[in-house]
């Protein structure tokens, strides 16, 4: 029976526990330890307040009796769901039922990607049947490994299938909410359920790769709404039996556009599900990944689970280090504290989990909530950096795109490792100037894609006195990516647009000489801006083509790189090249101190000042009866190997000591409190100082406002 809001149970949990029971679908002797009393007494002394709970698997089979779907062998006679759902409801537990969008079945529906060489992959080779499973008579299942992706098309028969488990689960069971994980394709997919569509939005043409390029726009708001269709129905069906729904709806800071998971979700989902990237895009993601998650979920209008993700495939049963689990808790606690959970370090196939990852687990749960107690509180405001999924989505056409997300999480590290407080701002939901008016500056990193809507707004926030960082190809473009014929942030620039830079290399000015900024740059004429700075071209008699880093600085040329403009109230400044991407792409020093001069130079109010290393983050908040809480996260940890599939584990959170915060103006000492180190206060004529003495994962110093 409907009920009005399925999801209000989330308000209460604060942790959740992801029990991902993996079992490959060949194995004979999976869960040959099962015992229902044993996985419960696993799972309650984790204590979480909520639990997903396997319906389905990462093969497509069920862990219950199902009418739809062939049933995991090695269960005999057991109802693994009915079992542990209730038991855990018997405790006074929420439960979601987990299904997964992966199969081993239907070879048929597999999704086909087409390469750049137009060459479509058809996976579906040599498969093997899994023989125990044809006397359920519902079709045969192979042999899959863990980690061999079985993914079907987006618009292929298992969407309806999906459904129909959907509306069976949810009838069945006693559980709180559905969850389908695994519901994307990582490419373009030319398998035979897309070809009507892809006929339809390339115009008769071939169906090649820049076809598809070429109607970027059309094809990618298609998979758009059919992802989104989909989760729509699944909300009808999990609404129609009192159950929330809560798909895994990742983060798309750290993925491509063609995942086609968009903000037309977010009308009916009644949670926002996401990971932790860390591990999941090990050749990228750094330490700050958590903390830039946690702050672009708090900007969508949902409650959110957020799930710390463990090691990868060959390690997928084995626990984090508990360090590791309390940098990625201190991070999120200082940033919205979300739904904390662990997720991909379950039980193993035997269905018993390890002893150190329940320890471990526990005492991450606990901990949390105890230091997550409390109203919700403020952001204290002062930087907005915008995420604009136009951008993300339209900016570039196909695959393995990084432009606009590149610089995006170098200046998200920037600010962070420049001990400044920001927060992620999503284009979507800023709806009037008001969204912005709070900010004193607003960071338009390479966000191409800007519709006049938010043009205007934009240059209404300069025109009352904010201040504006834009770079590179910035409102060049509409919502869909079509191409302006000048910059819509133009005149409050106080530039024009001329070009893209012909080479991938540029040089910015820096001390004693250029630096290399091995990235997109644009190329614009001042039209009412001050030059500040002009772009220095490479040295032609050492192009270096085969690399596109040339690391001989040329001649100055006439473009300029860095300009200021005032505008109304406020100001503008422009910088020509996508200086965060290099940065976060190569993160060499020379350019970290570029970007920490470009923030000086926006002259910001200095709210506080942190004597502590880079690896330092700061966030603030405000609380009731103006109760600041200034939270520090400590990332100091051993060397980690980038670049690389498995990166080395954080076993170690480095303490710090001496930190020294300096509060200006008039604070009480007699009432700073601190959680999570020992603090001590001292009045000067600058403020108020606090010394840390050892700051461990992290800390939160509450201090009240001083009275008059």
């Amino acid at each position: 029976m409907p009920v009005n809001d399925p999801g209000a149970f989330l308000g209460s949990c604060r942790s959740i526990m992801w029990y991902d029971q993996y079992c490959e679908n060949y194995y004979e002797r999976g869960f040959k330890s099962y015992q229902p009393e044993a996985v419960l007494d696993d799972l309650l002394r984790m204590d979480a307040d909520l639990y997903a709970i396997y319906a389905t698997n990462q093969w497509g089979l069920a862990y219950y009796d199902s009418d739809i779907l062939p049933k995991y062998v090695p269960l005999g006679e057991h109802d693994y769901l009915a079992e542990i759902v209730d038991g855990l409801r018997a405790h006074g537990k929420h439960t979601i039922a987990y299904m997964n969008w992966l199969d081993s079945r239907h070879p048929e529906w597999r999704w086909q990607k087409l390469g750049r060489d137009d060459v479509v992959s058809h996976p579906t080779e040599e498969l093997v049947e899994i023989p125990v499973y044809a006397a359920q008579g519902k079709g045969p299942v192979y042999a899959v490994e863990y980690g061999e992706w079985f993914l079907p098309c987006i618009n292929s028969p298992r969407r309806e299938e999906t459904l129909r488990v959907a509306a069976e689960v949810a009838s069945r069971y006693p559980v709180d909410a559905l969850h389908l994980d695994m519901f994307f394709n990582p490419g373009i997919c030319a398998c035979p359920h897309c070809q009507e569509g892809l006929d339809r939005i390339v115009g008769g043409e071939p169906i090649t790769y820049q076809a598809v390029c070429d109607h970027w726009d059309a094809y990618l708001a298609w998979r758009q709404e059919v992802s989104a269709s989909l989760i729509a129905r699944l909300a009808e069906i999990a609404h129609d039996h009192g159950k929330a729904l809560a798909p895994n709806s990742f983060c798309p800071v750290y993925m491509d556009p063609l995942i086609a998971v968009s903000s037309q979700w977010w009308p009916h989902i009644d949670s926002y599900v996401t990971e932790a990237w860390l591990r999941l895009r090990p050749q990228f993601a750094d330490v700050h990944s958590s903390t830039i998650t946690a702050k672009w979920v708090r900007s969508v209008p949902k409650p959110a689970l957020f799930l710390v993700t463990g090691q990868h495939p060959g390690f997928s049963h084995a626990t984090l280090a508990a360090p590791e689990y309390a940098m990625h808790a201190a991070a999120v606690r200082s940033n919205g504290r979300p739904t904390l959970g662990s997720c991909g370090q379950g039980p193993y196939p035997s269905t018993r989990t390890s002893p150190r990852a329940i320890d471990y687990i526990r005492d991450l749960f606990a901990q949390y909530t105890i230091q997550t107690k409390g109203p919700a509180r403020e952001t204290v405001k002062q930087v907005g950096l915008l995420w604009s999924e136009d951008t993300w989505g339209y900016y570039e056409p196909g695959e393995d795109t990084r432009a606009y997300r590149y610089e995006f999480l170098g200046y998200a590290r920037a600010l962070l490792e420049s001990h400044r407080i920001l927060d992620v701002l999503i284009d979507s939901q800023i709806a009037e100037l008001a969204d912005l008016a709070s900010y004193e500056l607003l960071i338009l990193p390479n966000v191409a894609c800007l519709d006049d809507r938010l043009a205007k707004l934009v240059a209404a926030y300069v025109r009352q006195g904010g201040k504006l960082l834009a770079t590179a190809e910035t409102s060049l473009c509409d919502a869909r990516g079509r191409r302006r014929n000048s910059l819509a942030l133009g005149d409050v620039l106080g530039v024009a647009y001329q070009g893209r830079y012909q080479h991938p290399t540029c040089y910015l000015e820096d001390e004693l000489e250029p630096c290399a900024c091995p990235s997109e740059a644009a190329m614009v004429r001042g039209t009412t801006a001050e030059v500040l700075q002009r772009l220095i071209a490479p040295d032609p008699d050492y192009p270096n083509e085969g690399t596109g880093i040339d690391l001989v600085p040329g001649p100055t040329t006439d473009h300029p790189m860095l300009t200021a403009h005032r505008y109304g109230h406020g100001q503008a400044w422009y910088l020509a090249a996508t200086l965060g991407k290099a940065y976060y792409t190569y993160g060499y020093f020379r350019m970290a101190h570029l970007l920490e001069g470009l923030l000086r130079r926006l002259d910001l109010k200095q709210l506080y000042q942190l004597d502590a290393p880079k690896s330092v983050e700061i966030h603030l908040e405000r609380g009731q009866q103006d109760t600041l809480y200034v939270h520090l996260v400590n990332l100091t940890t051993p060397a980690a190997v980038p670049a690389r599939e498995i990166v080395r584990s954080v076993d170690e959170i480095v303490p710090l000591h001496g930190i020294r915060l300096l509060l200006p103006g008039r604070l009480d000492p007699q009432s700073v409190a601190c959680d999570g180190a020992q603090v001590s206060a001292e009045v000067t004529e600058a403020g108020l100082w606090l010394s840390i003495d050892s700051l461990e994962d992290g800390c939160t110093i509450i201090v009240p406002w001083a009275s008059e």
